[in-house]
């Protein structure tokens, strides 16, 4: 496992942009053949965000063996295989983050025998930066209900181990069937009427019953395109048994029809308060810290929601516990 990483330099922070280039301690090494090598290393080489696209679909054309199911590896050491010219590669490389300041905060909250738990794992992204700092004892669950996504999952980290487990499934607070809309993108959601692939729904809560929580310290990660409260509240059996996570939430102004108000107000209802909220902020590269009554800008994109006793984890991310917000 790979040592601890620095605390975040706000003014570094900063400089980190969703899709145009994200911190170095992100980037993958590539284990692969000198073909595979050379792409990779013009991928990270290359100033621009502009022509990446357009540099994986020549790379696509060309057919070589040696740029399919590449092996690279993450800097606290999971590994990963994927081919080289698939968008795939691209989003989970580092070098065009689409959640640098996200990724990197959660990659310094994470402590060696933590459990870490993904809900909308998509193509793994945070299995990537995450799974390598719980050491030997930590255990990693990731939830995603698209087929297409899982099977990608399935494939890319097959070498993992079994501390990562993964489970096809979407979460919410009632079990059953769904529908899941834009199956296989980034942006699917659980739809009404039948429109979309069909997708097993379970409970967080039924999911994890019998595996043992107690005095662990759980985080988790939400990200399900407006159904992020409903999760939550499969969370009411995990609550009953002094469980409290700590929570990186989407947090949209509004989204499908749930609110930042519903988001805050399910995480209220179900651990019965005792949670300081902490925007992740992009603008500034930093955590401000909200209260659940209170109004959050637009540019805040995810929340942290952490348990009073867990607090003192927030030190590490910035090397001081964050201030109060005006």
């Amino acid at each position: 496992m790979a040592g601890r990483l620095a605390p975040i330099d706000p003014a570094a922070a900063r400089r980190w942009k969703p899709f145009v280039r994200g911190p170095r301690e992100q980037w993958l090494s590539c284990e692969g053949a000198l073909p595979a090598r050379l792409a990779s290393a013009l991928h990270y080489a290359w100033p621009f965000a502009r022509g990446q696209w357009r540099m994986g679909q020549l790379l696509g054309k060309l057919g070589w063996p040696a740029l399919r199911a590449v092996p690279f590896r993450s800097g606290c050491g999971v590994r990963l295989v994927v081919d080289i010219a698939s968008e795939d590669f691209r989003h989970l490389s580092g070098r065009l983050a689409p959640e640098p300041l996200e990724v990197a905060v959660m990659a310094r909250l994470v402590k060696p025998g933590d459990v870490f738990i993904d809900v909308g794992a998509h193509d793994g992204l945070y299995i990537l930066h995450v799974l390598g700092r719980l050491g030997e004892a930590g255990l990693y669950f990731a939830f995603e209900p698209s087929p297409t996504r899982f099977a990608f999952l399935q494939r890319a980290f097959a070498g993992a181990g079994e501390r990562l487990r993964l489970f096809n499934a979407a979460l919410a607070d009632e079990a059953g069937e769904a529908s899941l809309v834009d199956e296989g993108s980034s942006t699917a959601y659980l739809g009404e009427g039948g429109a979309g692939a069909p997708v097993r729904v379970a409970r967080l809560d039924e999911m994890l019953d019998g595996v043992p929580l107690e005095g662990r310290a759980i985080v988790m990660k939400i990200d399900t395109e407006g159904h992020e409260a409903r999760v939550i509240r499969g969370c009411a059996g995990l609550a009953s048994r002094g469980v409290r996570p700590v929570f990186l939430v989407e947090f949209l102004p509004a989204i499908h029809g749930q609110t930042r108000v519903d988001v805050i107000g399910a995480i209220e209802a179900v651990f019965s308060g005792g949670y300081r909220y902490f925007g992740i902020d992009e603008a500034t590269g930093t955590l401000a810290e909200f209260f659940a009554s209170q109004a959050v800008a637009g540019h805040v994109r995810n929340a942290l929601a952490v348990p009073l006793a867990e607090a003192g984890r927030l030190g590490v991310v910035y090397g001081e516990e964050p201030g109060s917000a005006p």
